[in-house]
C-alpha cells in the first residue's frame, strides 16, 4: 500500500506539471495559421513595393552626386581664383621678407612729427621730476614713463633713419591686392563648399537610403523565412500539444486505475478480513450448535440409561413382589384345600409402568442455519430513512443484484431455499425460509419405543365349583 501510495503521489505530481507546462500553450489552429499566412504575404508585397521605392531614389540621389561633381569639376574660376590669391600671397611674403631684412620695427605715420611729440612729452616728464611738488610713488612711475618715451623715441629714430617708408608702402599694396585675391577665392571657395556640402547630403542621403534597403532586404528574408516556418512551426506545436494531452490523460488514466487497484485491494482485505471473521463466527457457532448437539446427546443417553435402570430395577421388584405373593399363597391355604382364607379370585399382580420420553430436535442445526440466513437477508435490505412528522420512507432504488460467496450460496442449498437475486425478492426469501422453520417444526419425529418390561404372568386359582345337589343336601 505505501509503495502504491507513492507511485500515485509521483504520477499526480507529474500531471500537475504536464497540465500547467499545457496552460502555458495555446492550442493552435489552421484558422490562426491562414490568417498569419495572409499577412505575412501582404507585408512581403509592402516590403517588396518600399524596396523597390527606395532602390528608386538611391539611384536618382546617384545620378544627382554625379552631375555636382561634374558641375564643380567644369567651374575654372576657382581654380583661376586659387592661383591668383597665391600669386599675390607670394609677391606679398617677398616684399616682407625684404623689408624685414633692413627693418625688423613698426611702422610709423607721420614719424617727424611723432618724434617732437615724443621729445616734448620727455621734457615735461622731466621738468615734473626736478622741479615738481609730487610724491615719491608718483616720481617713480614718472621715471617708468620717461623710459618708455625715450625706447619709443628710439623706436621712431631708427625709423626714420631706416628710410623704409616706400617699402611699407609697397607692402601695403601688396597686402590690399593679396586680400583682394583672397576674398574672392574665399567667396569661390565657399561656393564649392556649399557644392560639396550639397553633395555631401545627398551622399549621406543616399547611404541612408542603402542602409534602409538592407533593413527591408533582412526584414523581407525574416518574413520569407517566417512564411516558410509556418507549417513546421504549426506541426511542431499541434505535435507538442497532442503529445501533452495524450500524457495528461495517459497519466490521468493510470491514477484512476492505481487508485482503483488501491481501493479494490482495500475492499478486497476488508472482505477477506469480515470473510474470515465471518467464518471464525461461523465455525465458532457450529462448534458451539455441535457442543450444544452432543451435550443434548448425551444428557439423552444418561436419561435413557438412568430410565432403563429404573425401569429394571421396578421390573426386579415386581418380579420379587409376585414370587413373595405365590409363596405367601402357597403357604397360607396349601394344597388341595378348598375355601381357604380367601375364597375369592387372586388377581394377577400387574406393574404397569409409563416410560418417561426424552425428546431431542434432530432439525435443530437447520432451524438454525435458516435464522442465519434470515439475519443475513434483514440485513441485505435498504435502509429508511426518517422524515418530517416521524414517517418512515424506504430509499428509492433501482433493483440491485444481490452478490453471495460459495459457503453462503451452499447454506442455502442445505435448507432447500434459493438465494434471492436481488434486494427486492429479500422479503420473498425471509418468508420462505419462516415457512421452512415451521415445517421443520410440524415434521413429526420417528420416537425409538423402548422396550417395555416383561412382566411375569401370575397363576391364579378358580374357586372349586360345588355342584348344586351337594349344596342343597347340607342345608
Amino acid at each position: 500500500m505505501a509503495a502504491t501510495s507513492k507511485l500515485i503521489k509521483e504520477l499526480e505530481k507529474e500531471l500537475k506539471s504536464k497540465q500547467k507546462e499545457k496552460k502555458k500553450l495555446k492550442k493552435p489552429s489552421k484558422d490562426d495559421l491562414k490568417s498569419r499566412r495572409a499577412n505575412i504575404r501582404s507585408e512581403i508585397k509592402s516590403l517588396q513595393g518600399e524596396i523597390s521605392r527606395t532602390a528608386w531614389e538611391i539611384n536618382d540621389l546617384s545620378s544627382q552626386i554625379n552631375l555636382a561633381w561634374e558641375q564643380m569639376n567644369e567651374d575654372k574660376a576657382y581654380e583661376s581664383a586659387r592661383s591668383n590669391w597665391t600669386a599675390a600671397k607670394k609677391e606679398y611674403d617677398s616684399v616682407r621678407n625684404e623689408l624685414n631684412s633692413v627693418y625688423q620695427g613698426r611702422e610709423f605715420r607721420e614719424p617727424t612729427k611723432l618724434k617732437q611729440d615724443i621729445e616734448q612729452q620727455i621734457r615735461e616728464a622731466e621738468y615734473m621730476v626736478n622741479f615738481g611738488s609730487i610724491s615719491r610713488v608718483q616720481e617713480n612711475e614718472k621715471n617708468r614713463e620717461i623710459q618708455k618715451l625715450r625706447r619709443d623715441l628710439e623706436d621712431v629714430e631708427n625709423y626714420i633713419n631706416s628710410n623704409v617708408s616706400a617699402q611699407f608702402q609697397e607692402l601695403k599694396e601688396r597686402r590690399k591686392g593679396k586680400n583682394e585675391h583672397y576674398e574672392e577665392f574665399e567667396r569661390l571657395r565657399k561656393s564649392r563648399d556649399d557644392h560639396k556640402r550639397t553633395i555631401d547630403d545627398m551622399k549621406d542621403a543616399r547611404e541612408g537610403k542603402q542602409n534602409l534597403r538592407k533593413d527591408l532586404n533582412a526584414k523581407l528574408d525574416k518574413l520569407i523565412e517566417q512564411r516558410n516556418d509556418l507549417d513546421p512551426t504549426f506541426t511542431a506545436a499541434l505535435n507538442k500539444w497532442n503529445d501533452l494531452t495524450k500524457d495528461i490523460s495517459t497519466l490521468e488514466g493510470r491514477i484512476a486505475f492505481e487508485k482503483n487497484q488501491a481501493e479494490m485491494a482495500k475492499a478486497t482485505k476488508e472482505e477477506d478480513a469480515s470473510r474470515e471473521k465471518q467464518r471464525q463466527r461461523e465455525d465458532e457457532e457450529k462448534s458451539n450448535e455441535r457442543q450444544e448437539r452432543e451435550e443434548r446427546q448425551k444428557e439423552a443417553e444418561r436419561k435413557q440409561e438412568e430410565r432403563l435402570a429404573e425401569l429394571e430395577a421396578r421390573r426386579a421388584a415386581a418380579i420379587e413382589a409376585h414370587r413373595k405373593a405365590q409363596a405367601r399363597f402357597t403357604t397360607a391355604s396349601g394344597p388341595g384345600q378348598w375355601g381357604g382364607a380367601s375364597t375369592s379370585k387372586k388377581a394377577a399382580v400387574v406393574v404397569e409402568e409409563t416410560v418417561e420420553e426424552v425428546s431431542v430436535d434432530r432439525f435443530a442445526e437447520e432451524k438454525s442455519l435458516c435464522r442465519q440466513l434470515m439475519a443475513l437477508c434483514e440485513s441485505l435490505k435498504p435502509a429508511e430513512t426518517q422524515q418530517s412528522g416521524g414517517k418512515k420512507k424506504k430509499r428509492r432504488r433501482r433493483k440491485k443484484k444481490v452478490t453471495f460467496n460459495a459457503h453462503q450460496f451452499g447454506q442455502f442449498g442445505r435448507v432447500g431455499v434459493n438465494p434471492p437475486k436481488n434486494i427486492n425478492s429479500l422479503g420473498d426469501t425471509i418468508s420462505e425460509l419462516e415457512a421452512k422453520i415451521e415445517e421443520y417444526d410440524n415434521t413429526p419425529e420417528e420416537a425409538e419405543e423402548a422396550p417395555a418390561p416383561e412382566v411375569p404372568a401370575v397363576e391364579t386359582e378358580e374357586e372349586p365349583q360345588v355342584c348344586a345337589t351337594a349344596e342343597s343336601t347340607e342345608l
